[in-house]
């Protein structure tokens, strides 16, 4: 192998033979090539980390590929910055590119686990789109693996729960990758102490107050051991549910221009059965669509379900999503007051993903515009040019403004700009295409 023949720096050198013994996931993935394509790593300091981002440097540097690492500093302990400014320093001497990003929040009362990984996960979503960035990697191991499973059990989920976590996922615009999903804990640790690589320890990883931090102090071997049989169990059921969700989504979804979905059930007459292929259906689909972290509980499901069977002609809620039965049809639009939140920029020469349903590129030429910044916000009422289209979906499309150069508005939906009382047309300047079923097909087909 030619590969340790191009590294340059003394240190990586020595720790190849690590890198070539756990490096299945780089030197096989065929599937998401990392070759010439920069990615970046997130770095939290800890021993996994730091062991995955020596590894990533060997791969970039064999693959001329462009090694980016990053670290967010949540600030919610005393020491979080100093051991961020640490990392970088450490890094550095190794000429690895390394950043920090600082999560600004006011104080956390509840929920600051699940709160700071939400937030760490943005801010590295956006990181890695300014940086025209796809894929990031992430130093999950077999402990965190096994932690997952038994957490998850412990709520009693079903077999895409119990699955855990996959070696590829998604979020958003970027590819999740956990190369060491499968490597122990405890060869990290040997690694790092070999070759002197330093690492920070949280604090926070002891308070037991922690359920994670809680259960890791009590498993054994044996529970780690029963965890793998387990979770390889529960994956394969998981690829079998998926090829059905997946033919399934494929003979009966369609999507229209503005985002909502379509149900044909003449073609599936017995979706709305509780069974647990159709609850596993409407999860994921509910999930994907909304774009929430996490499908609705199994209980609501079967509530949604009951509701549709029980009248040809009803709504309801679910998720931030409104579902409406109309017979034989069944039709799904986003709630209003759940995508609120969605409200963000856009500059000139961007492609964004917005409410996991849109795709929005904006290349405008008129100098005019070159360098704009725009403000994606829901629909107004008052633009009556567009009441071809039915309201409820309307009200949850996204337009673009920009105050700062006149009363300028893009409704990117149908490629047009209002400019002082004038409409124009900007053809292939604004682009916009729903891609729910792109990103639902993705995850179906990823297991």
């Amino acid at each position: 192998m030619q590969i340790k023949a191009k590294i340059k720096d003394s240190f990586l050198y020595k720790i190849f033979d690590f890198f070539l013994k756990n490096s299945d996931f780089f030197l096989k993935n065929s599937e998401i090539s990392l070759k010439n394509r920069p990615f970046c790593v997130a770095v939290s300091g800890g021993v996994d980390s730091m062991a995955l981002v020596f590894c990533a440097k060997i791969w970039a540097e064999e693959n001329d590929s462009e090694l980016y690492c990053v670290t967010v500093d949540h600030h919610l302990r005393d020491d979080s910055t100093k051991e961020a400014q640490q990392v970088s320093e450490t890094l550095k001497q190794h000429n690895i590119q390394h950043d920090i990003l600082n999560w600004e929040h006011p104080p956390i009362q509840y929920g600051i686990q699940e709160k700071a990984r939400r937030a760490r996960y943005d801010l590295l979503h956006d990181y890695c789109q300014e940086n025209n960035i796809s894929i990031l990697m992430t130093a999950h191991h077999l402990l965190d693996q096994v932690e997952t499973y038994y957490l998850r059990k412990a709520k009693k989920s079903g077999i895409v729960g119990l699955a855990a976590m996959q070696a590829k996922s998604y979020f958003k615009r970027l590819s999740l990758l956990r190369p060491f999903l499968k490597c122990d804990k405890q060869d990290l640790i040997q690694f790092c102490e070999q070759y002197q690589i330093p690492w920070y320890e949280d604090a926070s990883n002891e308070n037991v107050k922690y359920t994670r931090n809680s259960l890791r102090k009590k498993l054994s071997e044996q529970d780690i051991n029963d965890a793998k049989v387990e979770i390889t169990k529960a994956q394969d059921q998981k690829k079998v549910l998926y090829q059905f969700i997946l033919e399934k989504a494929k003979q009966i979804l369609l999507v229209d221009a503005w985002g909502g979905l379509q149900i044909d059930l003449a073609l599936a007459p017995d979706l709305l059965t509780i069974k647990d292929e159709n609850l596993y259906f409407w999860g994921i689909l509910l999930r994907i669509f909304t774009g929430n972290d996490y499908a609705p509980k199994f209980e609501k499901r079967k509530q949604l379900l009951e509701r549709l069977s029980a009248k040809e002609t009803c709504t309801a809620t679910l998720s931030g999503a409104i579902i409406e039965r109309k017979k034989d049809k069944i039709f799904i639009y986003r709630e209003q007051k759940a995508i609120e939140k969605c409200k963000r920029f856009i500059q000139n020469g961007e492609t964004i993903i917005w409410d996991n349903r849109f795709e929005i590129i904006l290349d405008l030429q008129n100098q005019i515009f070159e360098h704009s910044c725009w403000e994606i916000v829901l629909f107004e009422k008052k633009y009556d040019l567009f009441r071809h289209i039915p309201f409820i979906k309307r009200k949850t499309i996204p337009i673009l403004k920009n105050t700062c150069i006149g009363d300028c508005i893009i409704f990117p939906f149908e490629g047009k700009l209002m400019y002082q009382e004038k409409i124009i047309d900007l053809g292939e300047e604004c682009r916009f295409k729903t891609v729910f079923l792109q990103s639902l097909f993705k995850e179906l087909m990823n297991v």
